[in-house]
């Protein structure tokens, strides 16, 4: 009953000329609902008809969302940090700034000065950059590599919470929930002082899940194949992301359930 409505409702969409958010292909099943909301066979064309149909497939969601779930995460592992112990836990090099969906990642160097990177995407001044450009690729322009730097610098952040999170008393008593869930992160070995033209942070290196967090773009992948192939690992980093954010929350809530006992 409830894909009968489901596929009413894509079915409606269509015929009135607007995409929506429940149009999808569930591509873990072996039935995909296509463009007039019938079921096909596994060989994905429908029996009643010997042209396959064209699959919509839920479409990617706008940028003020992705900043907006970046603010939101900004904001998680910064309160998870605030809550440990009387003071809270002091991250080394960063201090994360929750501003919603322009939330940024502060740098401080070793004369008190900030250096910030921005958690977002500034779409407009991609899209103005785009047209100026006309696909010609170069250097990888500021506002992206800002965001590309502000991402690396939130999984430090976060790599380096988790390794305090496994030696905490509380982490020891989750200690197989903790090694057995949290998605594997690797940073570089070295972070530099920063300078005017060097960040000191190697991207590249920035790794969750076995994929990098440095978003693909024109600039550092310009073949759109190989450019889609490395969005689809971006994506698989940003779930691992998230994923060990759901269990620093675990772990804190334990260390909460630590300090009442007491």
């Amino acid at each position: 009953v409830e894909r009968r409505k489901k596929e009413q409702v894509i079915s409606k969409s269509i015929n009135s000329g607007r995409i929506t958010f429940d149009q999808y292909t569930d591509l873990s099943s072996s039935k995909s609902i296509h463009a007039a909301g019938q079921p096909t066979s596994e060989l994905g064309s429908k029996a009643s008809s010997p042209a396959a149909e064209p699959e919509y497939h839920r479409p990617p969601p706008e940028w003020t969302e992705v900043n907006t779930a970046w603010g939101m995460s900004a904001m998680l592992l910064s309160a998870i940090a605030q809550n440990i112990g009387n003071e809270g836990f002091k991250f080394s090099k960063f201090n994360i700034v929750p501003l919603g969906a322009y939330s940024t990642v502060e740098r401080r160097s070793s004369n008190d000065s900030k250096i910030i990177y921005n958690l977002f995407y500034d779409e407009d001044r991609a899209g103005k950059l785009s047209k100026m450009i006309s696909g010609v690729t170069g250097s990888t322009p500021h506002f992206l590599r800002s965001f590309n730097l502000g991402m690396a610098a939130f999984v430090i952040c976060m790599d380096e919470l988790m390794k305090y999170a496994l030696k905490s008393p509380a982490g020891k008593k989750l200690r197989k929930d903790l090694a057995e869930n949290f998605k594997s992160v690797k940073i570089p070995s070295t972070i530099t002082e920063a300078t005017l033209w060097e960040s000191g942070i190697d991207v590249n290196k920035c790794i969750v899940d076995g994929c990098s967090v440095e978003m693909p773009s024109v600039y550092t992948f310009p073949n759109p194949a190989i450019r889609k192939a490395e969005s689809r690992r971006w994506v698989r980093a940003l779930y691992g992301i998230l994923n060990n954010l759901k269990w620093l929350l675990v772990w804190v809530v334990q260390v909460s359930k630590d300090k009442r006992s007491v």
